[in-house]
């Protein structure tokens, strides 16, 4: 079956450079590229070192709550139980020092366990950490009513030491004491409840999606779409997939009783995952494809052993795009390729996982040219090899960017049958004023699209941009900052935001009456992702409830409270991987395939849309045979 899925691929060439080799992509740059320092100086260094801090208090938030709370619980236990002792010797201390006062002798030194507890300085760190995380977290989606949270912990942690201390006098520390016994259940009950939302952000303006009305100093914030499945309810194809959807529970992340206990921040919930998942190698096959360019894009095909060729050849075809970076070796694409159990088949973007660029024109994230010819180049295999399944497309995140960017702008010339982009977005120009991504999370993308390109292939930079173009790049610190000064004046357009906005879909919608773009989808095409993505802000999404209208019902949205990006992890995490993710993405394409036989048994017609009137699907497909 391999032999014949490759061999029939007319179009596969052999690979010209002398040093690759096409079986595994090698390529040896080690004489040819200009390499750049790989350790930051100083001062970048400097501005990474409060990013790290923060990154840290992420990763210790999931330990901070249930250590807080169990000491808080074991002083506050302590407080009941040593509560009649405590105010015994407190009076005899007393008495003792009224008596050597009149005596004119030095009053004697309070008991050292009077008023320090062996639990008092342990529970004041962790509170300390708390409140680093939650000021760490001020400008990310708010799990807790922050201020007030803040202030009493400031407050508890200054009683605290003034207990440990000793910096007031008993009748002074016993006031002090009394306050924190007011804060504390409050605290705990805080700490407990990671449920609780704040309330929702003002509105920015007369609609949340006006990109004109965010800036600087107004970043873009998460918190306002609500979580679900979206679709259309003008259309019956869109109806019976959603309530498939719905009914078989596949796109309810928040609702499953395995969701991760151990992760309970979209930081921890992205991060987890990738450190603590490993997947077994999978044989693919590597192929050039010739692309328009002439450049020679590289597709790594899988072919499972499992399944007889029968069952290959009447299943489904999956085109898979890979993450900023990324590339057929990365976890998450090789355990959806192992559990999609079918022909799979993973587009390395140009320049990724070492591959040369011969043209001259490494990766940008407006280009769809490459997608459209490797999947009419999969389409044209699937009829020479009799395979009868569906191409899909599956995209996650840069990967879900690109996919959902030529599902809309191809239209009816979409060489795809369905497709689902996980953690995407349509409308990337709200990214760059998403604090929470470009403080914490992108200085460390940035350095690996820094390595994976820039000091790559820096002599071919450095004939189309500016020395000082070359030296922001150097010191760039996010991934917005590198698209400004690198990938969009190298490829030719005038200002990132038109390079954000050639790459977003969306950019151009403005009402179900005028959708744009995103009016031409042709292919039922689904958006996977969690509204606690600490990468891309929930605003790139668009509006899914009015974005899920268009299209004659071709769009759905399957949004969940929690999951991270590219996370979705389920207990435990080493076992389950992201089972979770390619259970919604295969439930989603098999929701397509019951709606589609529905239709078809209802009114002898094959159609995603859902628009014909009964009988005149007969009609057409008859002129089409």
């Amino acid at each position: 079956m391999l032999a014949d899925f490759l061999s029939s691929y007319g179009d596969y060439v052999d690979h010209p450079c002398p040093s690759c080799d096409p079986s595994i992509g090698s390529f040896d740059d080690s004489n040819v590229f200009e390499r750049g320092p790989t350790i930051p100086n100083l001062s970048t260094l400097l501005q990474h070192t409060p990013l790290l801090l923060a990154f840290i208090c992420g990763i210790i938030k999931m330990l901070a709550k249930p250590v807080a709370f169990g000491a808080l619980q074991y002083d506050t236990w302590k407080n009941y139980t040593e509560a009649n002792d405590l105010q015994a010797r407190v009076d005899a201390h007393d008495a003792a020092k009224r008596a050597a006062k009149k005596a004119s002798r030095k009053p004697p030194k309070a008991p050292k366990d009077l008023y320090k507890r062996k639990s008092r300085l342990g529970l004041t760190l962790v509170l300390i950490i708390s409140l680093t995380v939650i000021v760490t977290d001020h400008h990310y989606q708010l799990e807790y009513p922050t201020a007030a949270l803040t202030f009493c912990i400031c407050v508890l942690s200054v009683s605290e030491l003034i207990k440990y201390f000793d910096l007031l006098p008993p009748a002074y520390a016993n006031k002090v004491g009394f306050v924190s016994s007011l804060l504390k259940p409050f605290i705990v009950f805080l700490l407990l409840t990671p449920s609780i939302q704040s309330l929702s952000h003002p509105s920015p303006a007369s609609s949340l999606y006006d990109f004109s009305w965010y800036g600087p100093s107004r970043p873009c914030r998460n918190g306002h779409t609500r979580a679900g499945v979206y679709h259309s309810d003008a259309h019956r194809f869109a109806r019976l997939v959603g309530g498939e959807l719905n009914r078989s529970g596949v796109a309810a992340y928040d609702d499953q009783p395995g969701r991760s206990v151990m992760a309970d921040t979209g930081d921890s919930r992205t991060l987890l995952p990738f450190a603590m998942i490993n997947v077994a190698p999978l044989p693919f096959t590597r192929r050039w494809l010739n692309v328009t360019d002439g450049e020679l894009v590289a597709l790594d095909c899988h072919v499972p052993s499992g399944p007889s060729e029968a069952d290959l050849r009447s299943s489904d075809v999956y085109l898979v795009l890979h993450g900023l970076s990324g590339g057929s070796d990365e976890a998450y694409v090789k355990d959806f390729v192992g559990e999609a159990g079918a022909v799979s088949c993973v587009m390395v973007a140009r320049g990724m996982m070492r591959t040369p660029v011969l043209s001259g024109k490494p990766f940008h994230g407006a280009r769809t040219d490459d997608v459209h010819i490797s999947a009419k180049r999969l389409r044209k295999v699937m009829d020479e090899t009799g395979m009868s399944g569906k191409l899909i497309g599956v995209g996650f995140s840069m990967g879900g960017i690109v996919l959902s960017n030529y599902v809309a702008r191809s239209g009816k010339d979409c060489a795809l049958d369905a497709a689902v982009a996980v953690g995407a977005g349509i409308d990337m120009r709200f990214n760059r004023y998403f604090q929470r991504s470009l403080w914490l999370w992108q200085p460390f993308l940035s350095r690996s699209l820094l390595d994976q390109f820039f000091y790559r292939f820096l002599p071919l930079y450095k004939k189309l941009l500016t020395p000082e173009e070359i030296e922001k790049t150097r010191k760039a610190t996010s991934v917005t900052e590198v698209d400004i000064n690198m990938v969009a004046p190298f490829n030719g357009f005038a200002s990132v935001d038109e390079y954000y906005t050639a790459m977003s879909p969306a950019s151009d919608f403005k009402s179900v009456e005028d959708p744009g773009m995103m009016g031409d989808v042709s292919i039922p095409f689904a958006i996977l992702s969690a509204l606690d993505d600490p990468i891309v802000c929930e605003k790139c999404l668009g509006d899914p409830s009015q974005i899920s209208q268009v299209a004659n019902g071709n769009i759905f949205y399957m949004l969940s409270k929690r999951g991270g990006h590219v996370g979705f992890p389920i207990d435990p995490i080493w076992k389950t991987k992201w089972s979770w993710m390619n259970g919604a993405i295969l439930g989603f394409i098999n929701a397509v395939a019951s709606a589609e036989a529905q239709m078809k048994n209802d009114d002898g017609t094959v159609t995603s849309q859902g628009t014909l009137e009964p009988g005149e699907g007969i009609t057409k497909m008859s002129d089409e045979l």
